[in-house]
């Protein structure tokens, strides 16, 4: 091997630990889990609602219902609307209750979707620990392909607590918007198979 290549394949070598991803083994609850969700994103705090997602894992699927800003988990949910994913087939369905109707709405998974899905091309670092809702989880920086400039925090059972970011702009003065969430309450409980299942009776919405 001649002395150029060598010189660039010690190079490649020793950038590897720069370039490594340390992606959690799991994005997603290894059990049925309930979690309440702050919104982050700019104005988020004169929310009065959160999200709420149940995961029911050996199903694939997740429920989304949005809850009064103080609703302890466990308490039934105000009919505002909720949605249901099928992970694995990559469908689902939303409902309205103020006009009952329903329409096919699938997971999104071409865009960071927090904290249901981060793309492939999503960069995890390790940056140390947190306390998030009572539960320990480890701190990632993330980045991606395109400027941006992200965070998220993770659990070893797989529950994202924390997931968000902001684009990153070569002009400071433009400002750059930060979007996500942060849990609130976590509650590991069996997901009734019922409020996954598609309704019927209502009117089909394009």
């Amino acid at each position: 091997m001649s002395p150029r290549p060598a010189l660039l394949l010690s190079l490649l070598l020793a950038a590897t630990p720069a370039l490594a991803d340390d992606r959690p083994a799991r994005l997603s609850p290894s059990r049925d889990t309930e979690v309440t969700y702050q919104p982050l994103n700019q104005g988020a705090g004169s929310a009065v609602t959160f999200p709420r997602h149940g995961w029911r894992v050996a199903a694939g699927q997740v429920r989304e219902d949005y809850v009064p800003r103080d609703q302890p988990l466990g308490a039934p949910v105000a009919q505002a609307g909720y949605a249901v994913w099928d992970l694995r087939a990559r469908t689902g369905f939303r409902v309205s209750p103020f006009d009952n109707s329903i329409r096919a709405e699938a997971p999104r998974f071409d865009t960071i979707v927090p904290p249901l899905h981060f793309p492939p091309e999503i960069r995890f670092r390790r940056a140390g620990t947190r306390t998030i809702a009572g539960l320990s989880c480890t701190y990632y920086k993330l980045t991606a392909n395109e400027p941006w400039d992200g965070e998220a925090c993770v659990t070893a059972e797989g529950v994202v607590l924390l997931s968000g970011g902001r684009p990153v702009f070569d002009n400071p003065s433009i400002p750059a918007r930060y979007n996500g969430v942060q849990a609130v309450a976590v509650r590991f409980r069996q997901q009734d198979p019922a409020r996954f299942q598609r309704p019927t009776g209502l009117r089909e919405t394009p």
